[in-house]
C-alpha cells in the first residue's frame, strides 16, 4: 500500500500542473505524461485519463501498481485529444465526491453540535434547543443523492490467490464462515446514540466509512449502489440496501490506501477541496455525510504501534458517540503483526463503549488463506454475486457480504 502524506488530492483539482501535453511516441501512439502527487493511486490516475491500470503497468514497466512514488513521471498512453475538466475555485463546498446532485442543505455545523470545537467530549454533546434536522421526516420518503456512475475498472484486479476449495452456495446460518460471534449489536445505549444523532440533524438514511486501501471503492461496497450484485441466499439483505441507497458507492473523506485511525483525526490529511480550513478528515466526513452509522476498518498499516492505535482508535470511538452516530469498529483479515493482537483491541474497544462489533478477521479465518493475496495485505476479489460459490472464498466477496450483515443488524436493533 502507498503511505499517503500530508494532503490528499482530487483528481479535479489537480488541473494542467501536472500535465503535459500530449507528444508523439516513436510508433506513432499519442501519450501525456502525468506527475504523481502526494496520495494519488495507479488506479486513481487510471480513473482521470479513461484507461486501465494494466494500461499504465505496461506504459511504465511497472510489476506492481502500488509501487509508484511522489514525484514519479508516468508515461500516460492516449488517443484523440486530451481534455482536462477546470479545477473547482474558491472555497465553494462541492458536497459529495462523485456525485452530480447536491446534497439537501444542512444546518451550519456550530449550529447544531459544534464540529467546529476541538473537543466535545464523550455523551456531552446538548441536543439544540429546535431540531433542525436536514433529513426529511421519516413519514416521508429521503431524497437520496443519485450513485455515481461506475468508475471503470482493471481487468481482474484483484486475481485468485490460488484457493480451491469449494463452499457451496450456503445459507447464512451453515455457511462455514458464519457463526455468531461474527456481528453484535452492542448495548441500550446504540439505540440512544442513535436518537440523539437525530436531534443533531444526522441522516437516518446515510453511513460512512473509514478503511484503508481493502476500503476503497470500487471494491468495497460501491456496486451495492450501482446494482451490480446479486444476493442469492441472501435475499433478506436487500431492504437495508435500500434504505442506505447511495452510501454505499459515496466517495469518503476518511478512507484511501495507506490510512492511519491517527491520519483521521489530523488537519494535514484532510482534502482540501472538500474540507474547511483546520477541520480533521473524520470532522470533514462527518459534516458532509451527517452520517447514523459508521464502519470502521483500519488497523493493516498500524501493525508496529499498537498503543497508538488503540489511543486514536478510542478517539474515534468517542468522536461518533459525542455526535450521535453509531461507531461499527471491524476486525482485519491479515496477521502481518504475527498474531491477533489488533484485532483483540478492537473487540475490547467495542466491549468497553458497548457499541456493535463487525468482527471480518473472525469469519476470514475460516475460508482459504484468510482471504488474502500473496502478498497477506490485500484481500482477493470477486464481485458481490452471491450465487456463485467461488464469491465466498474471496476477501472481498466475504468483507462485502459480512458489512452488510453488520449494517442491517444495527440498524433493525438500533433504527428500524
Amino acid at each position: 500500500m502507498i503511505r499517503r502524506a500530508a494532503i490528499v488530492l482530487v483528481v479535479m483539482a489537480l488541473g494542467l500542473g501536472a500535465v503535459r501535453l500530449p507528444a508523439l511516441a516513436q510508433d506513432g501512439s499519442r501519450w501525456v505524461t502525468h506527475t504523481v502527487q502526494r496520495g494519488e493511486t495507479l488506479y486513481r490516475i487510471a480513473l482521470r485519463y479513461h484507461v486501465t491500470v494494466q494500461v499504465l503497468m505496461d506504459a511504465n514497466n511497472l510489476s506492481d501498481p502500488d509501487t509508484i512514488f511522489v514525484g514519479q513521471v508516468l508515461r500516460i498512453p492516449q488517443s484523440g485529444t486530451l481534455s482536462i475538466a477546470p479545477a473547482p475555485s474558491g472555497d465553494e463546498d462541492l458536497g459529495l465526491l462523485g456525485v452530480d446532485a447536491a446534497l439537501p442543505t444542512a444546518p451550519p455545523a456550530e449550529a447544531v453540535n459544534g464540529f467546529d470545537q476541538p473537543d466535545l467530549g464523550l455523551l456531552n454533546v446538548p441536543a439544540p434547543a429546535v431540531a433542525t434536522p436536514f433529513y426529511i421526516a421519516e413519514a416521508q420518503s429521503v431524497a437520496t443523492p443519485p450513485p455515481p456512475p461506475p468508475p471503470a475498472e482493471p481487468a481482474e484486479p484483484f486475481p485468485p490467490s490460488g484457493q480451491t476449495e469449494d463452499l457451496g452456495i450456503l445459507a447464512p446460518n451453515t455457511a462455514a464462515w458464519f457463526g455468531a460471534d461474527i456481528i453484535s449489536t452492542g448495548g441500550p445505549n446504540v439505540r440512544e446514540i442513535y436518537v440523539r444523532g437525530l436531534a443533531l440533524g444526522n441522516n437516518p438514511h446515510a453511513f460512512s466509512k473509514i478503511g484503508d486501501c481493502n476500503s476503497e471503492p470500487p471494491f468495497f461496497l460501491a456496486k451495492f449502489d450501482t446494482g451490480e450484485y446479486d444476493l442469492g441466499a441472501y435475499a433478506d439483505l436487500q431492504d437495508v440496501i435500500a434504505h442506505f441507497a447511495g452510501s454505499f458507492g459515496r466517495e469518503s473523506m476518511t478512507v484511501w490506501s495507506g490510512n492511519h485511525v491517527w491520519a483521521v483525526l489530523d488537519p494535514t490529511w484532510a482534502n482540501p477541496n472538500f474540507c474547511r480550513a483546520g477541520e480533521t478528515p473524520l470532522e470533514c466526513e462527518f459534516r458532509l455525510n451527517r452520517p447514523s452509522v459508521v464502519l470502521i476498518r483500519l488497523g493493516t498499516n498500524e501493525v508496529g504501534s499498537p498503543e497508538l492505535f488503540e489511543a486514536n482508535l478510542r478517539r474515534v470511538i468517542e468522536f461518533a458517540i459525542a455526535r450521535g452516530t453509531i461507531p461499527v469498529p471491524g476486525t482485519k483479515a491479515d496477521r502481518l503483526e504475527g498474531s491477533d493482537a489488533m484485532n483483540e483491541i478492537v473487540r475490547a474497544l467495542a466491549a468497553e463503549y458497548a457499541v456493535p462489533l463487525w468482527d471480518f478477521g473472525k469469519a476470514a479465518e475460516r475460508i482459504p488463506g484468510h482471504g488474502l493475496l500473496s502478498d497477506g495485505i490485500h484481500l482477493s476479489y470477486a464481485p458481490p454475486y452471491y450465487n456463485d460459490p467461488a464469491t465466498l472464498q474471496t476477501g472481498h466477496g466475504l468483507q462485502n457480504l459480512t458489512a452488510l450483515m453488520a449494517l442491517n443488524a444495527v440498524w433493525r436493533a438500533a433504527m428500524y
